[in-house]
């Protein structure tokens, strides 16, 4: 047996202040190799913080 420990999954919560600024400081990012916003590659497109 190994003695190894895995994360399935995890809950987070945040403010809705440090969402906001969250998301607006990574909304105009760009990502380079895909010639789009990097929000839409990492967040799924996501439009605001929540």
């Amino acid at each position: 047996e190994s003695d190894n420990s895995t994360v399935a999954g995890i809950t987070f919560f945040v403010t809705d202040t440090f969402g906001k600024e969250l998301y607006n400081s990574c909304k105009d990012v760009k990502f380079g190799a895909m010639n789009t916003r990097a929000i839409d590659f990492v967040g799924g497109g996501a439009r605001d913080y929540k």
